[in-house]
C-alpha cells in the first residue's frame, strides 16, 4: 500500500535524480541536470528553441504544480508555455497531466508557480516547453525548475514502518519513526 500526505507540498526532485533532456544540444557547462540542481547560478539552455526539456525519476508523488526560475541572460528564451506528463513504467508510456501558459517573467532569476488538479502520483516526469517567449533564435534556458507536490511514502499493509523503508523524508531529513496513523514523526522541518 502506497500512502501519500496530502498537505505536504515540496519540490519532488532533488540534485542527483535522473535527468534526460529532449536532445542533446546544449553546451557542456549548460546541461538539463542543472534544471534541478537547487542553484539558479546554472542553468539549462537548449538549442533545438521549441519544443525543448527533460524527463526525470523522482521518488515518486503526485505533482499538483510547477516552481520555474527565469535564467540569466535573454529574456526572449524564456519557456513561454508548458506541457507535464507522468510515467509509471519508466518513460515507456505518458499521460499527460496538465498544460498552459508559464506566467511572464519579468526579472532574471525570478520564481513563477503554476497550479493545476492532479490526483495520480508517477516516478517519471516529462516537462516540455513548446515555445519561448519572444522570437528567440538562439535557444530556451531555465535556471531550476520544482516538481511541486506532495510526495508517496510507503507503508505496509498492517501500519508498520521501518526507519529505511524511506530514509529521507525530502525537505524535512531522517525519517525515525511512525506514530500509528497520525503522521511522521521526524521532530519536523
Amino acid at each position: 500500500v502506497v500512502t501519500t500526505v496530502p498537505s505536504l507540498q515540496i519540490d519532488l526532485t532533488k540534485p542527483g535524480d535522473s535527468v534526460t533532456p529532449t536532445s542533446s544540444n546544449s553546451p557542456g557547462g549548460e546541461q538539463s541536470h542543472n534544471a534541478i540542481d537547487n542553484n539558479t547560478g546554472t542553468k539549462y539552455l537548449n538549442f533545438d528553441i521549441v519544443d525543448t526539456g527533460l524527463t526525470t525519476t523522482t521518488g515518486g508523488g503526485v505533482v499538483t504544480g510547477l516552481g520555474l526560475i527565469s535564467a540569466n541572460d535573454a529574456p526572449d528564451r524564456d519557456p513561454a508555455n508548458y506541457i507535464l506528463s507522468g510515467s509509471n513504467d519508466d518513460g515507456a508510456t505518458f499521460t499527460e497531466i496538465a498544460s498552459g501558459d508559464v506566467p511572464e517573467f519579468l526579472e532574471r532569476f525570478e520564481r513563477q508557480t503554476v497550479s493545476f488538479e492532479n490526483d495520480v502520483a508517477y516516478t517519471t516526469y516529462e516537462l516540455i516547453f513548446p515555445t519561448t517567449t519572444g522570437s528567440s533564435t538562439c535557444c530556451m534556458q531555465i535556471a531550476e525548475i520544482e516538481l511541486l507536490g506532495t510526495p508517496t511514502v510507503p507503508i505496509v499493509s498492517n501500519g508498520s514502518f521501518e526507519a529505511d523503508d524511506v530514509p529521507e523524508w525530502p525537505g524535512y531529513g531522517a525519517i525515525t519513526g511512525w506514530t500509528g496513523g497520525s503522521g511522521i514523526n521526524d521532530g519536523g522541518p
